[in-house]
């Protein structure tokens, strides 16, 4: 059963002082010699602690919106939930804290001796299993074609609907799309935290992404082509590049991985042959 949590930020059109996601700093602007002191929007990183069953897991560093999705997704890449039927409740307190109730968990560490931190940096963040392991997820089969044009236009869609980043900067975003249009997007300053609000809102939807495309404004690492993998999508498109385990999972996954998305062109890593 789906907890009836809200995001802790639910409107992010108007970044006011009360905004979870956003705080307000003075800040000295120098140009060609001229100071002057600006009252400018710094994105919010924050601390969850995710709790099963009562015993604590992991400590996430990352923006605190849409913290039901993160943790859906979390659970679900890292194996410990296989359906949203086995999510009994999700509960996210102000100061953090979140437990969830499972009915078992599927893990294969001792809770009370693994109290990892996953980050919001550049490396791998932490993860349950060996996410260089391409093999504990089989290929899929997909019936889908994209064209130039489409990829063009979801990724300028993307970055319309970034409003943190286009109001403050220094975070990711990520996003769902279909041949028709953008369906969601997720913001986050970690890339993996935003890839898994994706993936989570996906598990608890429980949509059909075999169609879809995932679209992120960061690199595309091996851990971010495995929660693709893991939620189905075939087509797996960034700003950025990728890393060469990335190519390798794409290519061992079916998945189409294109890169560098710029108005007039893009680079194709794996699976070319979806695109028309």
């Amino acid at each position: 059963m789906r907890s009836q949590q809200k995001n802790q930020v639910e409107d992010l059109t108007a970044f006011g002082k009360d905004d979870k996601c956003i705080e307000h700093f003075d800040v000295e602007i120098s140009s060609s010699g001229a100071k002057e002191i600006i009252s400018l929007p710094i994105v919010t990183e924050s601390l969850v602690v995710l709790s099963i069953n009562g015993q604590e897991l992991v400590t996430i560093l990352c923006t605190p919106a849409n913290i039901e999705e993160l943790i859906a997704g979390f659970l679900w890449n890292e194996g410990v939930v296989k359906s949203p039927d086995e999510i009994q409740s999700i509960d996210v307190s102000a100061d953090g804290q979140v437990s969830v109730s499972i009915p078992t968990a599927r893990i294969d560490v001792d809770f009370k001796n693994y109290k990892p931190s996953f980050t919001s940096g550049c490396g791998r963040g932490t993860v349950l299993h060996d996410s260089t392991d391409h093999k504990r997820l089989k290929p899929r089969e997909f019936d889908v074609t994209i064209t130039e044009e489409i990829i063009y236009q979801r990724m300028m869609q993307l970055l319309q609907e970034a409003r943190l980043y286009n109001a403050a900067g220094s975070i990711h975003c990520t996003g769902l799309a279909d041949m028709k249009k953008l369906l969601f997007a997720f913001e986050d300053i970690g890339r993996h935290n935003a890839a898994d609000k994706v993936i989570g809102k996906i598990f608890l939807d429980r949509l059909d992404a075999s169609n879809m495309l995932m679209l992120t404004t960061g690199r595309m690492s091996s851990e971010i082509v495995g929660k693709a993998a893991r939620a189905g999508i075939p087509i797996l498109v960034s700003l950025s590049g990728p890393t060469n385990l990335a190519v390798e999972a794409a290519c061992y996954y079916n998945m189409t991985m294109i890169g560098y998305v710029r108005k007039t062109v893009f680079r194709v890593y794996a699976h070319a042959e979806r695109i028309l």
